[in-house]
């Protein structure tokens, strides 16, 4: 397993095939988050939700990336298991502990739990490959967003909303704390990679707060006063993402409905600045419309991609003086709401969009593909 502090520094898993270039794959429902598997190259999990999820279910899919004399499909992509769900789903995260369980975030105010070890094979039902083996009830609105702590293996953070952001035991299945720090929806928590018990959280209210467990007061019950040990206003407007650098623990970027994107450093803002607003290190523009998502890149510190309602996925360089957007991709054709890089394999990016497509490919080699391929003669495809 990873070095905490190095966690995304790793080769690529010992016989783990070369990737082919780059894959498109259609769904039947929109795509609204992806994430790479922590513990197996080939593996990436999709959340998603029927008409754009503003009514109808949601599927979590589990897809595989065609291997060597393994099942060949003509879009480069195998669905593993897919899951259903009676609400939408906005975003999901593997575990850290075990590489079979997998969390989704869904618009009744569940957080549901798989596992992929015990899922029923396709032939037993059309109504999807198996019931969640537990979920976690407390949030009173849409979870908009888990994450999974990468040291604390036990710890889940979730933001929804209804304003709250709140850490659970996945082992116990247990709420430890309630954090209502933000003035309106909560749209996305994230834990800091080199500092086990600290994550952030963003809101509609353009506030950046950032927790730390040990200071919350965990008690168990939902028990905890969730106080924040920094805040700051980051925009003016809603914040919709926020990622941490994984190579400096007090480095953060937030990604906003402004169209912008902020680089901010921790140790710079003062406690005075958390309702007069606060001085980033950079302000990253080229984005027509709301950022939607931003992720650091796992081998760079420099390095970050973002999705926007532009239709489009930037990769932009933190480095002055050429700070800015490096490459723009415009392969999706609907607003571009998931995004995630590889684990593994140094600068693989992973997207999905409300297009219902799925998209892998590296930005410094591969094009993204901008439909899907040819059918070869018999495949079935997806629908």
């Amino acid at each position: 397993r990873r070095s905490p502090l190095k966690e995304e520094m790793r080769p690529v898993a010992p016989g783990a095939p070369a990737p082919r270039s780059s894959r498109r794959h259609r769904m039947a429902f929109c795509g609204y988050s992806v994430k790479f598997s922590p513990f197996e190259a080939d593996r990436l999990a999709v959340g998603a939700s029927q008409y754009f999820g503003i009514v109808g279910n949601g599927q979590q899919l589990v897809l595989d990336i065609d291997r060597p004399g393994g099942p060949r499909v003509d879009d480069g992509l195998l669905t593993v298991c897919s899951f259903y769900t009676n609400d939408g789903i906005y975003d999901c995260a593997w575990s850290e502990a075990n590489e079979n369980i997998l969390v989704s975030a869904t618009g009744d105010g569940f957080i549901k739990i798989w596992d992929l070890g015990r899922r029923r094979a396709p032939q037993e039902g059309p109504a999807g490959h198996g019931q969640p083996v537990a979920q976690l009830s407390g949030h009173a609105k849409e979870v908009s967003s888990v994450d999974w702590n990468i040291n604390l293996r036990e710890l889940l953070v979730s933001a929804s909303w209804d304003s709250t952001v709140r850490l659970w035991n996945v082992q116990r299945g247990e709420l430890m704390t309630t954090c209502g720090a933000h003035r309106g929806v909560a749209y996305a928590a994230i834990w800091n990679p080199a500092r086990p018990g600290v994550f952030a959280s963003v809101g509609s209210d353009g506030m950046v707060h950032i927790f730390d467990v040990q200071a919350i007061g965990s008690g168990g019950g939902g028990t905890g006063t969730g106080t924040p040990v920094q805040g700051f206003r980051a925009h003016d407007t809603e914040i919709l993402s926020v990622d941490w650098n994984k190579y400096n623990a007090n480095e953060i970027i937030t990604g906003s409905i402004d169209h912008t994107i902020r680089l901010w450093d921790l140790r710079a803002l003062s406690s005075s600045q958390g309702s007069l607003g606060a001085t980033p290190l950079h302000v990253f523009t080229g984005h027509n419309l709301a950022v939607r998502r931003v992720k650091f890149h796992p081998f760079h510190g420099n390095v970050f991609a973002s999705t926007s309602y532009d239709m489009s996925v930037g990769v932009w360089d933190t480095s002055p003086p050429s700070a800015g957007m490096t490459r723009r991709f415009n392969h999706h054709t609907e607003f571009v709401i998931g995004l995630d890089w590889h684990l593994f394999r140094e600068n693989v990016l992973c997207t999905t969009a409300w297009d219902r497509t799925v998209v892998v490919w590296n930005y410094l080699t591969d094009p993204p593909p901008t439909q899907m391929p040819m059918a070869t003669p018999g495949a079935r495809r997806p629908p």
